[in-house]
């Protein structure tokens, strides 16, 4: 789909520019749909020009704080934490949120993605103090904002077990992930990245505890789907608990397939 929206997206964007200048709102918006397009292309360099060109539009005409810019500094950050930027991504996505808190109120669903998104991101940066406080608000804004079984609610009871797996909070980790793949069996194919995220933290705290045979089931069926995942080093770190596993388990014929190169 996005090879098929690509052309459409530079043809609004040469239009815009031809009809109203580079520095209109409509110019902007078309800047920020072909970032989305190229972006689901992989060509990370590219959305990041046409998002920060966005941003800086945007900056322009409307001041330091709108919602637009909210979400031009997210689009921003998550292309450069993909591109290895992590500390940058990091700090343009904690400015998305704070604008978002004092735009949108402190309840909108975008400050909960916004949270959720940088607590998992300060996980694995080892940053558990504040990751714990953005999970424990955007699980809040969720809850009561989309309900106990709603998939994002889910999403963010997925990033908490991370962080309570990275933490030594086996038991805990391991509930909260059950509890995400439940909800999100209930809403989404049991072969979706999600899905398969919430199983690989759960069977990874499973590991930790000396589970091995039931870890293993977990980790590896949640192996393929991870490949699909948009999160950076996802199917990289499922690969890294099978590895754990094994060794631990004193296994090493099976763990040497999990070893890099």
């Amino acid at each position: 789909r996005a090879d098929e929206a690509e052309p459409l997206a530079r043809l609004s964007l040469s239009m815009n520019r031809q009809l109203y200048g580079d520095n209109h709102p409509e110019t902007a918006t078309s800047l920020n749909n072909l970032g989305y397009v190229v972006e689901a292309q992989g060509n990370l360099a590219e959305a990041e020009a046409a998002y920060r060109e966005a941003l800086a539009v945007n900056r322009k005409l409307l001041g330091e704080a709108h919602p637009k810019i909210a979400v031009n500094l997210s689009n921003l950050a998550f292309v450069e934490y993909a591109l290895g930027r992590r500390d940058e991504g990091i700090d343009l996505l904690r400015q998305s949120i704070e604008m978002s808190r004092r735009v949108l109120g402190s309840e909108h669903p975008d400050v909960a993605g916004g949270a959720s998104s940088l607590a998992y991101w300060l996980t694995e940066a080892g940053r558990f103090e504040e990751a714990g406080a953005l999970v424990d608000e955007g699980l809040a804004i969720r809850r009561k904002v989309l309900g106990e079984n709603h998939p994002q609610t889910a999403g963010t009871l997925t990033v908490k077990a991370n962080l309570m797996l990275a933490t030594g909070r086996y038991e805990e980790a391991r509930l909260l992930a059950a509890e995400s793949r439940r909800i999100l069996l209930q809403n989404l194919p049991e072969d979706s990245w999600q899905v398969a995220a919430a199983m690989n933290v759960e069977g990874a705290a499973l590991a930790k505890v000396g589970r091995y045979p039931d870890a293993e089931r977990l980790l590896l069926a949640s192996r393929p789907a991870l490949d699909q995942a948009p999160i950076p080093d996802l199917a990289e770190k499922g690969r890294l608990r099978l590895l754990e596993l094994y060794t631990a388990w004193g296994k090493p014929a099976e763990a040497g397939k999990y070893r890099a190169g």
